[in-house]
């Protein structure tokens, strides 16, 4: 969901998801910190801090919305390719 057209009144009253839900949005193969860093920059032209976003990675990976990916420390996937990895391992 996007919440860049909206009035800072109302962002203000909704629920502090749109860093996860534009991280989300973002992650759509492999990457790693700086890229998404990256991507979030491009896409919604907003520049994070680091560490939050790493907090954020983390928190989003251990709920199960995002993929860390096994054997590279700080890369992350979409979930659906991690789904599709395991099939492939069948």
């Amino acid at each position: 969901m996007e919440y860049d057209d909206l009035p800072p009144e109302l962002l203000k009253q909704l629920s502090k998801r749109t860093a996860e839900d534009r991280i989300a949005a973002v992650i759509d193969k492999p990457m790693v910190v700086d890229e998404i860093l990256i991507a979030l920059w491009r896409r919604h032209k907003v520049a994070y801090k680091r560490q939050f976003i790493v907090n954020k990675l983390y928190r989003m990976a251990n709920s199960g919305r995002i993929a860390s990916v096994d054997g590279r420390k700080g890369m992350y996937e979409p979930v659906d390719a991690r789904i599709e990895a395991l099939k492939g391992d069948r």
